[in-house]
């Protein structure tokens, strides 16, 4: 792998993000590290020493290297594009992302380092209660004893008041020790986080939320009692981690499919919305059964389906347009699902040829009048040509 690796080497020395593009130091610095660290090329290779040199001369006189994004607007960035201060405008989120590549190839090249003995008292834990240690760490029989000793199953950290069940989840054989001695199943930290918030986050952990419901975990609190940081809920926690199996249960018991939660503290969205760049086609196949709308949309208008698109999702777009959701549909800012698929490159036609094959219209236009076929000879879209310049491809 960095014999072919390698060989994708562009004459400047540098590596491109797909074949047909130039080269740029995000690129280049991601093909460094790895074949150095994961390939074993040696950092006096020829090669290697040719990337090196790129990175060298293509560096700003501020230090920082320009990486020219593939989204172009109004197609939005995830997260949502704010200015950082950092240069080069809509482009400063990759190329922020390339300076650090870039710093961390180039350390590489000055050969492995030689660190002396590291403490740092500032970071070791304070103020930890041994039982918390037990009840992370420790197995089913550990918690037991925990408890023929006196220990109170109900008990909580100073701090936070964390409690012993929700640092006893995922495990299902510690939190059966702790209910059947009377934890509350439903007990909540000081931030208003649960044991079954805390469970909803970890892959697998359907059993454990199983066991909390069956012994009274409530997926909400009560009106009017506030809610946990940036309104976190079941279903959208466990959608994310992948345990789709118990989005249809926790709707039952009252949670909601069509909330928001705020990610990074900045950005409401839903479960679909905040799932349809992702892998996570049963979760959103699960959110579609419990009652979400497949052209449910963000407060710019865009859909479920066109950030799937924006995203290069084909198996999350293929399931949207089989439950119904419209390919033609067009944003506050004039796109539709084929005037974003055909305004980014990802180096391949799938997301294109799905949505015309599925009859969106090639007809449609950008608010400056732009087709989709114009997008892509516009951007120099080579992948996409051949198929929007397709006979019957311009309806």
């Amino acid at each position: 792998m960095a014999t072919e690796l390698k060989a994708t080497q562009q004459a400047d020395g540098g590596w491109s993000s797909l074949d047909g593009r130039s080269s740029d130091a995000y690129s280049t610095s991601n093909v460094l590290v790895a074949l150095h660290e994961a390939g074993g090329v040696a950092v006096q290779d020829a090669a290697w020493q040719r990337g090196i040199a790129y990175l060298l001369n293509t560096q700003a006189a501020d230090g920082s290297w320009h990486v020219v994004s593939r989204l172009h607007p109004p197609a939005p960035v995830s997260p949502k594009y704010f200015e950082t201060a950092h240069p080069y405008g809509h482009d400063q989120f990759i190329s922020a992302m390339g300076d650090s590549l870039a710093v961390i190839a180039l350390a590489g090249a000055l050969g492995p380092a030689k660190p002396g003995p590291l403490v740092l008292k500032e970071a070791e834990p304070a103020g930890i209660e041994p039982w918390a240690e037990t009840l992370l760490f420790g197995g089913a029989a550990d918690v037991k004893k925990l408890l023929d000793g006196g220990f109170d199953p109900n008990s909580a950290t100073k701090a936070g008041g964390v409690t012993a069940l929700m640092l006893a989840v995922p495990d299902v054989e510690k939190m059966k020790v702790l209910l059947d001695r009377g934890a509350n199943a439903d007990a909540r930290a000081k931030d208003r986080y649960s044991a079954l918030l805390v469970a909803a986050q970890y892959p697998g952990s359907g059993a454990a939320m199983n066991l909390l419901l069956d012994r009274g975990a409530k997926v909400r609190l009560p009106k009017g009692h506030g809610a946990p940081p940036f309104n976190a809920f079941p279903i959208i926690l466990a959608a994310f981690s992948g345990n789709f199996e118990m989005i249809g249960r926790l709707h039952k018991e009252g949670d909601r499919v069509d909330d928001k939660m705020i990610l990074l503290g900045m950005f409401p969205a839903t479960p679909l919305l905040q799932l349809a760049t992702t892998h996570r086609i049963d979760s959103v196949r699960a959110l579609l059964d419990a009652g979400a709308r497949v052209d449910e949309a963000d407060d710019d208008g865009i859909t479920v389906l066109s950030w799937a698109a924006i995203g290069n999702r084909v198996d999350m777009a293929r399931l949207l347009m089989e439950r119904g959701a419209d390919v033609n549909y067009v944003d506050k800012k004039g796109m539709t699902p084929l005037l974003y698929a055909a305004s980014i490159d990802f180096g391949d036609s799938a997301m294109v040829d799905l949505l015309l094959k599925s009859g969106a219209r090639t007809g449609a236009r950008t608010t400056e009048g732009l087709t989709a076929l114009d997008l892509a000879r516009k951007y120099n879209h080579t992948h996409l040509l051949a198929s929007l310049e397709r006979p019957g491809a311009s309806k």
